[in-house]
């Protein structure tokens, strides 16, 4: 029988339909704001993608 840690972690899990053993942890954030200039105190030269940087021209 399997632990009461155990069962704890895992109660309420639904087996995923594809066989997946554990679901996936998606270590992520989102932060919801108005435009990054509109920050007060906030300079940003940049905004930095994951493909490039856009850099701001005055």
């Amino acid at each position: 029988m399997a632990k009461f840690d155990t069962l704890t972690v895992h109660a309420g899990y639904t087996p995923d339909s594809t066989g997946a053993v554990m679901p996936a942890i998606y270590a992520t954030s989102t932060f919801a704001q108005p435009a990054p200039a509109s920050t007060p105190g906030m300079n940003i030269p940049a905004v930095v993608t994951r493909h490039a940087p856009h850099w701001k021209s005055d």
